[in-house]
Order: C-alpha cells, then sequence, then structure tokens
C-alpha cells in the first residue's frame, strides 16, 4: 500500500480524535482540562505485508486512576471494518510488528503496574493473525523486541547480558547473611526510562553490559547467542 495511504489513514485518526473532543454543532473553545482526560491518541502503525490490515496503539488516560492505557488495535487498512482492540486490557502495549508471512502479530506488553524497572514486568506476546480474538501466547527462548528473519524460520532479539561477578564478604558473617538472602539487591541507579543509566562506565560493566544478539527458531526452543561483546 502507498505511503501516502498509510498517512492518510493517520490523519484520519487524528481528525477523529479531534472530533471527540468537539462534539458536532458546538463552538471552538479553548481547551479546559477535563479535555485532557478525553485524549486519546494513535502511534506506531504497522501494516500487515499483504497491506490489508493495520496494528497500532490506541492510547486513551484513565481519569479515576490517573494513568494511561495503552492498546493494540487492528483496523481494515481499506476501512471497510471498524478498528477493534486485540489485546489484553491488562497489559500495556506497544511496538506492533507483523512476520513477513503475515500469520504472526508481535508486540510488547508490560502488566498494569509493573515498574519501568522491573525486567519481569514486561514481555513480549504473540498473536495468530487468523485467531485475534484468542489470548496472546509467548514463544518459548524470546526474551527481547522480535526480528522475524526474513524466510520466517528465525527470530532475532537482543538482550543485556551481564558478566558474572564473584561474592565479596568483607567477614564470614557477612557471607552467611547474603547466602541466605533471597531478595534482589540494586547496586545503582536506573536514571532513565530504558535502565541504561546515562553514560555506559567502562570502570563499572555490570552496570551497563552490553546487549547481546540471540536467535530463536521461529516456533520456539532454546536462544542461541551469536555475540559475545562482553
Amino acid at each position: 500500500m502507498p505511503r501516502t495511504h498509510i498517512v492518510g489513514l493517520l490523519r484520519a485518526a487524528a481528525i477523529f480524535v479531534a472530533a471527540t473532543l468537539m462534539p458536532s454543532g458546538t463552538e471552538a473553545r479553548p481547551l479546559a482540562l477535563e479535555d485532557y482526560y478525553r485524549l486519546v491518541t494513535v502511534q506506531a502503525p504497522a501494516m500487515s505485508p499483504d497491506g490489508r490490515r493495520v496494528a497500532f496503539i490506541r492510547t486513551a488516560i484513565v481519569e479515576v486512576e490517573n494513568r494511561r492505557q495503552s492498546e493494540l488495535w487492528i483496523v481494515a487498512a481499506d476501512g471497510s471494518v471498524p478498528a477493534r482492540r486485540i489485546s489484553d486490557p491488562s497489559l500495556n502495549a506497544s511496538g506492533p510488528r507483523w512476520s513477513p508471512d503475515g500469520q504472526v502479530l508481535a508486540f510488547t506488553g508490560r502488566r498494569r503496574g509493573a515498574a519501568a524497572s522491573d525486567d519481569e514486568g514486561g514481555s513480549i506476546w504473540f498473536l495468530r493473525a487468523d485467531r485475534l480474538d484468542e489470548p496472546a501466547t509467548h514463544i518459548r527462548g524470546v526474551e527481547g523486541v522480535p526480528i522475524f528473519s526474513p524466510d520466517n524460520r528465525w527470530i532475532a532479539f537482543t538482550k543485556r547480558v551481564a558478566k558474572p561477578k564473584p561474592p565479596q564478604y568483607a567477614t564470614d558473617a557477612e557471607r552467611v547473611i547474603n547466602e541466605r538472602f533471597k531478595g534482589r539487591v540494586y547496586e545503582w541507579l536506573g536514571y532513565r526510562f530504558d535502565q541504561r543509566g546515562y553514560l555506559p562506565d567502562p570502570r563499572v560493566p555490570n552496570a551497563t553490559p552490553a546487549e547481546e544478539l540471540f536467535i530463536v527458531p521461529r516456533d520456539g526452543g532454546d536462544a542461541r547467542q551469536l555475540t559475545r561483546l562482553t
């Protein structure tokens, strides 16, 4: 489908959003505070390989909880079928992308309430294009934003891998306490949303580990690491 058609779809969506803020028959007025809670935005459009459907992220504001809710929606590219939500409402969705054969739609979904620094709060989900009403599932071994190989045989992704750091104890008592401790220890502060900090510090390689490249079979399996940057 021509790029101009995609731009037209996004412009139409923007007009729709504007219309929800200003019902027909009313005079123009300045934006008020309550209008903020009626804003709906669309972003990250992903056209299916056959050009028939567009997946996108629809973000609205939940006034009673004072938070944003991002959901994965899909619409017919020619407008013949209304847009509808296809992601679980308990997830905040982002980054939709299709497999080259158009049979799989992948996206990132973070559980509501999960902190940005919680690596376990977000995950990669997959939908069958012919079964969009069914719950999204995982593909075993995929632990990062997926990139499908052109032949649909492999899924590549990157993941931060820290070097193992041997424990250091000042006393035997400290060693015993740490061996019994089952919690999680944070030794640095994630300054940015992506948890990387401002600048990589070569003196502290474990604080900002490199992202390594992995591949997984299309149907899932053990991830194979292709790079060794650390």
